[in-house]
């Protein structure tokens, strides 16, 4: 902030200037970062309203289609995917279900199908525990992690 003031003479004349100036960068950072704040916020509370959502549709109706549909609308406005699917896990005889599908179609992995569950993605999130995102940018090195991946499809997976 700059003020300045002119002094003049009997006459009128501006016979001095004087000023004082103030460094405003630190507010003006401060207020950034208050702006930042403001839009993170806003952002998880969207988020926040979509995971209530989900809550509320996975309780909503005993049809569990139905409940997948509705599941997998708002997740996709979570986390853009290609393909999003829900199987169902027997450990006893080591293999999993399709019980839903969103997205790209691949032979082998349709609802209702079943298949071993070596060295799928669901034999890691049972071994480790935890969730699991593949961008697709990476389909060909996951596809070499997991050959359970896209085993069936014999390397024919449609990139989008």
């Amino acid at each position: 902030m700059k003020k300045v003031e002119s002094i003049c003479n009997a006459i009128g004349h501006s016979i001095k200037l004087v000023g004082t100036g103030q460094d405003i960068t630190e507010q003006r950072h401060m207020d950034d970062k208050q702006r930042q704040h403001g839009e993170r916020s806003e952002r998880l509370a969207k988020e926040m309203a979509i995971i209530a959502e989900i809550g509320q549709i996975i309780g909503s109706t005993p049809d569990i289609d139905k409940v997948y549909e509705r599941f997998a609308t708002e997740t996709k406005k979570l986390i853009p995917f290609d393909r999003l699917s829900v199987s169902l896990n027997n450990p006893h005889e080591y293999t999993q279900t399709v019980a839903y599908v969103s997205g790209i179609d691949i032979p082998g992995r349709r609802q209702g199908d079943t298949f071993l569950m070596e060295g799928t993605i669901n034999e890691t999130i049972m071994r480790t525990r935890t969730s699991l995102i593949i961008p697709s940018a990476n389909i060909d090195d996951m596809a070499d992690r997991l050959p359970g991946l896209i085993s069936i499809t014999q390397g024919k997976y449609p990139h989008p």
